[in-house]
């Protein structure tokens, strides 16, 4: 029953650390893992605008990312408040693509700025073709819908440079 209150504390505290960086001259984006919970939670965007507000940081550096559980039930509800979130300049990832229950009916209607391919298909490029496949297939259609792609768990040259091949819009190891 803690993941309110820890919630809240790793938000504020994420975007305090992002003022201060910015106070040193170290612009930098701070993404922040937000559960199912969280985002359901009546106040959460009351939180988030608060911990904007209170530090300061520029809502265009902020990122949540969030997984297919949080839209599982309640859909509509869910976009509208993704929706107004987007509109404070905060970008929105959809995490851990392709490991649950994924559809793509969810790309065509979530708003989401980014899309993060699970490391599962990144570890298994050099080795599996199903996972070349899916990932470069995945990279193309999220290009399509104007999606940017986050690439997790990059660890070697060959996936790096399988990804970069592709397109592939970001890249961080594990």
């Amino acid at each position: 029953g803690l993941i309110i209150p820890i919630g809240t504390w790793v938000l504020k505290r994420a975007c305090q650390i992002g003022a201060d960086l910015i106070n040193n001259h170290q612009q930098t984006c701070i993404a922040v893992n937000i559960s199912a919970k969280q985002l359901k939670h009546p106040e959460f965007y009351n939180t988030l605008t608060r911990s904007l507000s209170e530090s300061k940081f520029p809502a265009m550096l902020l990122e949540l990312e969030i997984t297919e559980s949080c839209f599982l039930e309640d859909m509509d509800i869910v976009i509208s408040l993704l929706n107004k979130i987007r509109q404070l300049g905060v970008t929105i990832a959809l995490d851990d693509f392709g490991t649950g229950f994924s559809s793509l009916n969810y790309l065509r209607k979530l708003p989401v700025d980014y899309l993060k391919i699970d490391r599962s298909f990144i570890q298994e490029l050099q080795v599996d073709r199903e996972s070349q496949a899916i990932t470069a297939s995945v990279i193309n259609l999220a290009h399509e819908l104007n999606i940017r792609v986050i690439a997790e768990g990059v660890e070697t040259r060959e996936q790096f440079d399988f990804l970069k091949h592709r397109n592939v819009n970001f890249v961080q190891g594990f």
